[in-house]
């Protein structure tokens, strides 16, 4: 997958997410709160650069992954659309859309939810604190001396409050207006239970766990990063130095070698490269490896090779389970954060992307709690890791207006 370049996105869709009502002054236009379910507002969204998928009404749920792939072998479903938590063992938030809508191209939200009134926010708590944050990667780091662990990624959270009511929808569409390849999600958590109704979590993930069309499997893992600088020469030089970064290319290497001993179990002709691409966003440089595959069984689907997959090293560490143990033992719940987010198909095809740069909305619509997070390898700088969770969480920042 070549490094992102600014994508026009198609001018000529119709809205995807059309209002009931609109006003020519931006003084009278309604909050997204004062209308209580725009006609064609989706339930799930997913946009990508070469295709996107929107869906409205629930059919089905389910909270864990087998009776999914039972309703897609039974034809029962045509699709299965949702989020994967970041610890598997735990309920999945999946679903039986009513309708679906396809497209070959990124959605094109309306300006109504684009530029539409929306609320101001302010940051109301953060955790762990950065100090906290910075202590625990020293600790993490103390330990992959020790040789127990490889890499754990290390995340923390801010919670944003809102003035108002507001419509998850509408950052949804702030995000995607704002990624230039129309990069984002939105997705109902309400199948996962307690704690999730009417909570939505969305986000700009640039990040491809898996895509299955036909036998073929692509992945595009994305770990190791910098901040882009505004100045181009900086930020040339930038990514010039993440590309010869021996730190990040080990951080690299864990998650594309485990890709290809996951893919290896469906498929005898994996291809994975040996030296990463950059792949740009508005705030980072990453490194990134195009995987691919050819699966031998066609039963295989999309939503097995994701739950085999889920989470890579990218969002948990390495090894897989040592790494996990340590999160979930030293972090506060992550919930659908490092998790995935997608539809498969009932002839297998699909798609899941890794839930970063995202948030997850409240029941009554007046906060989100966002994630950042960092890849730690035994020579990592607690200060330097804490900078770039800061930098991750700009893309829910300034989608928010902060």
């Amino acid at each position: 997958m070549p490094q992102e370049t600014p994508k026009e996105i198609g001018t000529d869709m119709p809205d995807e997410f059309p209002a009931e009502r609109r006003t020519d002054s931006a003084q009278e236009r309604p909050t997204s709160a004062d209308i209580a379910r725009p006609t064609g507002a989706p339930d799930f969204a997913l946009s990508h650069p070469e295709f996107s998928v929107r869906t409205q009404g629930v059919a089905k749920q389910f909270d864990s992954p087998e009776p999914a792939r039972e309703a897609l072998r039974d034809g029962s479903a045509d699709m299965v659309v949702g989020a994967i938590p970041f610890d598997a063992s735990r309920r999945w938030a999946l679903s039986v859309p009513e309708s679906v809508t396809s497209s070959p191209n990124p959605l094109e939200p309306p300006s109504f939810y684009r530029s539409g009134d929306f609320p101001s926010f302010t940051l109301a708590s953060q955790m762990p604190s950065p100090r906290l944050h910075r202590d625990r990667v020293a600790h993490a780091v103390s330990v992959l001396g020790s040789g127990e662990l490889d890499k754990v990624v290390l995340a923390r959270r801010e919670l944003f409050r809102a003035d108002r009511p507001f419509d998850s929808r509408a950052v949804a569409a702030r995000l995607m207006s704002a990624n230039p390849n129309g990069y984002g999600f939105l997705t109902d958590l309400s199948a996962a239970g307690p704690g999730y109704s009417k909570h939505y979590l969305v986000g700009s993930s640039p990040e491809l766990l898996v895509r299955k069309k036909g036998n073929r499997v692509t992945s595009f893992p994305l770990a190791g990063s910098t901040a882009r600088r505004t100045n181009p020469d900086e930020d040339e030089k930038a990514a010039t130095q993440l590309q010869a970064s021996a730190k990040d290319l080990r951080e690299h290497r864990y998650v594309v070698e485990h890709i290809a001993e996951v893919l290896g179990q469906f498929s005898s002709s994996v291809v994975a490269p040996g030296v990463p691409e950059l792949l740009s966003t508005r705030e980072l440089w990453h490194l990134g490896t195009p995987i691919s595959a050819i699966v031998d069984d066609p039963e295989v689907t999309a939503l097995d090779l994701a739950a085999a997959l889920h989470p890579t090293p990218a969002l948990g560490g390495a090894p897989r389970q040592p790494a996990l143990d340590y999160i979930l033992a030293n972090e506060e719940d992550r919930r659908f954060y490092g998790g995935a987010v997608g539809w498969c198909a009932a002839d297998g095809d699909g798609i899941f992307m890794v839930s970063i740069r995202c948030g997850e909305t409240d029941e009554a619509n007046r906060s989100l709690t966002a994630w950042g997070g960092g890849g730690i390898v035994s020579d990592s700088d607690p200060d330097s890791e804490l900078d770039e969770t800061k930098v991750k969480l700009t893309t829910i920042r300034k989608a928010l207006g902060l």
